[in-house]
């Protein structure tokens, strides 16, 4: 188990939040993570995907991590009514996705912002996510190990600085 994985679970159990770890096989796309969630002995629930994007600032570079539904997409048009102070925004490169979230590769990257990730600046949860689900699942750091928890129990484990609907659904 990585030391995210050790350290998101760490922060369940520090506000009593109960979760359930599955082990499975490696999955890089939110239908094998909800697959291998449902084979490694969890309910099939909703993923959580997570989307970190590079903006620019008033000259600064901010990174924001998204965590919407797995089976959404990012709304970009919502993205520049939400911050009209972005000059521009793109995803982040696998260089910056590695630097900001500790190594973690695309895929694994876990619905936190800090203290888990420290050099990520604003977590934002899409509302469709919160609204619609009880139960959610996410890969926590690792293709490997995923988490299955209440909603309301990420929410205050996580601490997002806001919630608000960017997220489409796939047709």
């Amino acid at each position: 188990m990585s030391q995210i994985t050790t350290d998101i679970c760490r922060a369940f159990e520090e506000l009593g939040c109960p979760y359930q770890k599955i082990k499975h096989a490696a999955s890089h796309t939110s239908e094998q993570s909800a697959q291998a969630r449902v084979a490694g002995g969890g309910p099939l629930v909703i993923g959580a995907k997570a989307l970190l994007l590079k903006a620019t600032v008033r000259g600064d570079a901010q990174f924001h991590l998204f965590v919407l539904p797995g089976p959404s997409r990012l709304a970009s048009s919502v993205l520049n009514e939400h911050f009209p102070d972005w000059k521009r925004s793109r995803f982040a490169n696998a260089a910056e996705l590695a630097e900001r979230a500790r190594g973690v590769l695309p895929g694994a990257v876990p619905p936190f912002g800090k203290p888990i990730f420290p050099l990520i600046d604003r977590l934002h949860f899409d509302s469709e996510l919160v609204e619609i689900n009880d139960l959610i699942g996410f890969n926590a750091g690792d293709h490997c190990v995923s988490l299955i928890v209440q909603v309301r129990d990420l929410i205050d484990v996580a601490k997002p600085d806001d919630v608000f609907r960017f997220s489409d659904p796939v047709e």
